[in-house]
């Protein structure tokens, strides 16, 4: 009855991390662990502030390169990412791994990978719970290193996180519409960040809620259904996977309540909403950029 013996099995697999609102129990029979990464460690949080001194601090992320930072605690590797590839190949002739590291790259921005894992982490819609411990965590990591702590990160570094990120998100933005898969974003928020990456505004939009665009279920089951009356433009806007992926990753998303164009109901009520969009997309695919932002 004691969750220390869990985690001791936990322990014996590797696993030495765990989700706040579930006990080592819970997460030991979820029959998960040989799934989860065994290379995430509490101990990168403790070197978050030399990681994030390495990553803002360095050099300028305007570059559309590809880019590694080693997130090992001993560790100082930022660059190029085929040079860290030689560099972790020497790493394992010598018995040593450097597995997690941030992926910097068009791609993926901000972006966790675990080399010896060959794999990146969960995802959100993961529902069992080893692989959302493990989405939890990696989520809460690239959050700790993407954002900056008034109380602990000096005025420089906070103005290079500033700096870097409205350069990273303008240019997610301007890429996303090469891609046909759109995802639905309260039009307040989507507002408030173009504000942040145009530099109108120094506040990060914070937590997508999404909570204006859904509506209690008919079912009486207490679940929610995108409202049908939303209008394009009005209630909300359009974002591209890469950017769905990034808000997630570094912004977050309030129980996961994101739907993409593509998976709206072919019903009636729809019609109207689906049709609007699909406008908008042929417009952005034939420009292949979104409409400017007023800097």
């Amino acid at each position: 009855m004691q969750d220390s013996f869990w985690f001791d099995l936990c322990r014996l697999h590797g696993i030495h991390y765990c989700h706040p609102e579930s006990s080592w129990r819970d997460l030991y029979q979820s029959n998960n662990l040989a799934k989860m990464c065994p290379h995430l460690s509490e101990s990168q949080f403790d070197v978050i502030p030399e990681k994030k001194q390495l990553l803002w601090g360095a050099r300028s992320l305007s570059d559309a390169g590809n880019y590694m930072l080693c997130l090992h605690p001993s560790c100082s590797y930022f660059g190029d990412a085929e040079e860290f590839s030689t560099y972790h190949c020497h790493l394992h002739q010598q018995g040593t791994k450097h597995a997690i590291v941030l992926k910097l790259s068009p791609l993926h921005t901000l972006e966790l990978w675990c080399n010896s894992c060959v794999g990146f982490g969960g995802s959100a819609s993961h529902v069992n719970q080893g692989l959302k411990t493990e989405y939890y965590f990696m989520k809460k990591l690239v959050q700790e290193i993407a954002t900056f702590n008034p109380a602990k990160d000096s005025d420089v570094l906070q103005s290079c996180i500033h700096k870097a990120r409205q350069s990273i998100e303008l240019g997610l933005y301007q890429a996303q519409f090469r891609y046909s898969n759109m995802h639905l974003v309260d039009k307040d928020w989507h507002d408030a960040w173009l504000a942040f990456i145009s530099g109108k505004s120094a506040v990060c939009p914070g937590l997508l809620t999404n909570e204006k665009l859904f509506v209690s279920s008919d079912n009486g089951n207490d679940t929610l259904k995108l409202d049908p009356t939303l209008t394009l433009g009005k209630d909300f806007e359009l974002v591209g996977s890469l950017t769905r992926w990034y808000i997630e990753r570094v912004y977050g998303i309030k129980d996961d309540r994101i739907i993409s164009a593509n998976d709206l109901p072919n019903d009636a009520d729809y019609c109207k909403m689906i049709h609007k969009i699909k406008i908008r997309q042929q417009i952005n695919q034939a420009n292949r950029y979104p409409p400017n932002i007023t800097f």
